[in-house]
């Protein structure tokens, strides 16, 4: 799981497409709060293996990244 804060981008579900579509295994979850810079959101999960722990880590920092500044990491 990986929080996401309010950042730089405010139109969070303008972003959604390409958050799903850069990290398609990332199950975002939005807590319907307006954003401003610093305020928690929302988060992503992802599900997987322990093999996987980094690459899993990696997906849910994207999909945040891409949520919290419009642009992945």
């Amino acid at each position: 799981m990986k929080n996401y804060l309010g950042g730089e981008h405010d139109d969070i579900f303008g972003v959604y497409p390409l958050a799903f579509s850069a990290e398609p295994r990332a199950k975002i979850h939005f807590y319907g709060k307006e954003p401003r810079p610093g305020r928690k959101i929302g988060h992503v999960n992802v599900t997987g293996g322990a093999h996987e722990l980094e690459q899993l880590r990696h997906i849910a920092a994207n999909a945040a990244s891409i949520l919290r500044d419009g642009r992945p990491l």
